[in-house]
């Protein structure tokens, strides 16, 4: 699930109980308003928070019918809907909650640090890194390990740098991509259960999205950066954007 970073004005949390017209099954996920015939907020979707109210930070169960025990049907979800709220989701390497990211080994050693030539396997067949296209690279492990650089393939096999690394890159020193670079025009797939952010999709697949990435947090073999890497991110179409919640 996304947790609360920081509000990027600095202002105070902004909480509210919302009726739900969708059951919630996990904190943490993006929410939009009601659309017609809807009684309550409902959930984003993989690719678009259209119209977004903020996230939920519990859950809640949608009910139509009246309860047995005379009890109010209708349910409620608790929401921060900062507009300028920033939240941290891990990074998956798959569409599902959980999966980690795949390290990808380089084949050819670059005395200048400025390309690439990635395998899945230590020794393996090259991979068609064509997916890879304006991704920062990340050094999970070698002599760069926690720092990464942009791609721009020069075919399906080779991986040219915009910046050279720091240091010569050596075979077998390993590296996984993100679709995602603070600031940038490329912005957020969630998984399916809209829990965490879906990085096995490539720049291109995310230009449709609200949600835009603000800070990069990728951590090396050290810091089993395969699953414990996030990106904070941001919505850029709010329900409450003009308003001050300060």
């Amino acid at each position: 699930m996304s947790q609360l970073a920081y509000i990027l004005s600095g202002s105070k949390i902004a909480r509210r109980k919302m009726r739900v017209g969708i059951s919630v099954t996990s904190p943490g996920v993006p929410l939009i308003g009601p659309t017609a015939n809807n009684e309550g907020v409902l959930l984003g979707a993989t690719t678009t928070s259209v119209d977004a109210v903020g996230m939920s930070t519990d859950t809640a169960t949608y009910n139509t019918a009246q309860q047995s025990d005379g009890s109010d049907p209708t349910e409620w979800v608790d929401v921060i809907i900062n507009p300028d709220a920033v939240w941290m989701s891990r990074l998956s390497g798959g569409a599902t909650t959980g999966t980690a990211l795949t390290a990808y080994y380089n084949t050819v050693a670059s005395s200048t640090g400025i390309l690439l030539t990635l395998a899945a396997t230590s020794g393996g067949n090259t991979v068609d890194t064509s997916n890879f296209d304006d991704c920062p690279i990340f050094c999970y492990s070698g002599a760069n390990a926690g720092l990464y650089r942009r791609a721009e393939p020069a075919d399906g096999t080779d991986i040219n740098l915009t910046q050279a690394f720091r240091r010569a890159l050596a075979v077998d020193d390993r590296f996984f991509g993100c679709p995602l670079t603070e600031g940038g025009i490329a912005s957020v797939t969630w998984v399916t259960d809209l829990t965490e952010v879906n990085a096995a999709v490539t720049v291109s697949a995310n230009v449709a999205s609200t949600w835009r990435a603000v800070d990069l947090i990728l951590n090396d073999i050290g810091a089993d950066g395969l699953t414990k890497s996030y990106v904070n991110v941001i919505c850029c179409d709010h329900q409450y954007a003009g308003s001050s919640l300060a």
